[in-house]
């Protein structure tokens, strides 16, 4: 159970009489507190007899012998206000025990879920109510291709589109009025109807940033999980770098989603890994580009060298408790303390946005990332490791940097099977693996236009360049009858 293996308390059995006879056992499972948060957020709970000599010989821990479906029942939250932790045991979709270590929702209070009931209630009384909605990540994001497409949803009159999005963040941003008023804000009872009565999802996530994601609700599990629906997967990001076969990717696998999925893809080499690792279709798969790439451009002054490696699961407890302590900080510390010193001042961190950037005050130029988009047009020159921001900043005419020091411990640390689907020979910038390769790589392409090569091989991955990918789209979802409303 995420790396814990905590010894129960095991209670005499009740033996019942007559040959092969059922025993009984209450067994209670104390998990340290201090423990617990430094899980990662999904614990599935296997029993393993001491005895055993094969660490694979466990089974796992049925939630409830009483449910016989998934109903996304669960334990008592325990709450850590102070951390804005919850913490708790439940029913994962192979009906098995999940114990999960996660941030405070918003839909965890008795009121949200009264609530939740209440607009589950009333759409089924709605029946003239089928809106489009469209969101990005977390409900807290406004720039990316749900953005794009539903602006341009808006301007061609698509009467019912909404987008989903928190009130605090749309508060913030410089938006015309005419988008605005489209704007169906986070939480509210018209934003929990709506979306019950949704049966057409667009988004750079999967459906559950729709709502809240890890919704412990049974009402809105079921729509999730419903045969009825649409859903546009608009991506957040090129899906070409870490495959689709791993198994902490399974999310992306068509067996795992429900109902009409189609996925927005930028070439035919990036539809065949989604036809070959996540098993879809070729009917399923629109191969027009991401549709934010239309609106994606570098400053002409643009002079800075952007640091920012993707997040990694197995280090997200830690770096809530002891990120100073944790691999990825020590890295990007590395990272930054290679490139030459007559560049340092251009140079600015930006950790994954699930890791927290406070991580990071003492690192030179620290950014305190409101857009990425905004961020990427001031940027010359990109150091990452395998996050798929290496393909926005390619495509706006920078130059990328990879950093794979840790690359196969990495891949490892993803589990069985998980690969790069880039190497040394189709990566479209030079791979370095220790601090001298990666200041000669700076200190080569800063300031430098991109090479043939690169270029070129990045175009066999990103096919389209020229700011039509929205035409695109929208053409095959009319093809589709997705969007004849």
């Amino acid at each position: 159970m995420g790396g814990l293996e905590p010894r129960p308390t095991v209670w005499p059995s009740l033996p019942f009489k007559g040959e092969g006879r059922l025993n009984l056992r209450l067994i209670r499972i104390d998990i340290p507190l201090e423990e617990a948060l430094t899980m990662p957020i999904h614990n599935v709970v296997r029993l393993r007899a001491s005895a055993s000599l094969f660490a694979d010989d466990s089974s796992g821990v049925r939630f409830s012998a009483f449910m016989p479906k998934y109903l996304a029942a669960h334990t008592a939250f325990h709450v850590l206000d102070d951390e804005r932790l919850v913490l708790y045991f439940r029913q994962n979709a192979g009906k098995g025990t999940t114990f999960t270590v996660r941030h405070l929702n918003v839909t965890d209070s008795w009121t949200k879920q009264a609530k939740l009931f209440l607009a589950w209630a009333a759409s089924k009384l709605a029946f003239w109510i089928d809106p489009i909605l469209l969101y990005e990540k977390n409900g807290r994001h406004y720039e990316e291709s749900g953005r794009v497409v539903f602006e341009r949803l808006v301007d061609e009159g698509c009467p019912n589109v909404r987008f989903v999005i928190d009130r605090g963040v749309a508060n913030e941003l410089d938006v015309d009025p005419r988008y605005r008023k489209r704007f169906l804000y986070q939480h509210t009872f018209a934003h929990y109807v709506r979306f019950f009565r949704c049966q057409t999802f667009l988004g750079t996530e999967t459906a559950a940033h729709a709502l809240e994601l890890r919704c412990q609700n049974l009402f809105v599990q079921r729509k999730l999980k419903s045969r009825r629906s649409t859903h546009v997967f608009l991506q957040h990001g090129v899906m070409y770098m870490i495959s689709l076969d791993s198994p902490q990717r399974t999310s992306f696998r068509r067996t795992n989603v429900k109902g009409r999925f189609l996925v927005v893809v930028s070439s035919h080499k990036e539809a065949q890994h989604f036809i070959d690792s996540a098993d879809f279709s070729e009917e399923e798969l629109i191969v027009c580009g991401l549709p934010k790439f239309d609106r994606s451009f570098m400053n002409d002054d643009a002079d800075k060298i952007l640091v920012m490696p993707t997040w990694r699961i197995w280090e997200f407890a830690e770096m809530r408790e002891h990120p100073e302590k944790a691999a990825y900080t020590k890295m990007v510390a590395k990272i930054v303390s290679s490139i030459p010193e007559s560049l340092r001042d251009k140079v600015v961190v930006a950790p994954h946005p699930l890791f927290d950037q406070a991580t990071f005050a003492g690192s030179p130029g620290k950014a305190a990332v409101g857009s990425y988009d905004e961020l990427l047009r001031g940027v010359r020159l990109l150091i990452t490791d395998y996050s798929s921001i290496a393909f926005d900043a390619f495509y706006r005419g920078a130059n990328v940097v990879f950093w794979w020091e840790e690359k196969d411990e990495c891949m490892a640390r993803y589990g069985e099977g998980t690969h790069l689907m880039i190497d040394e020979q189709s990566a479209f910038g030079p791979v370095c693996y220790s601090p001298d390769e990666l200041e000669a790589a700076v200190a080569e392409l800063y300031g430098k236009p991109q090479s043939r090569e690169y270029a070129e091989r990045f175009a066999e991955i990103v096919e389209h360049r020229d700011g039509h990918n929205t035409d695109r789209l929208l053409k095959e979802l009319a093809d589709k009858g997705v969007l004849n409303k």
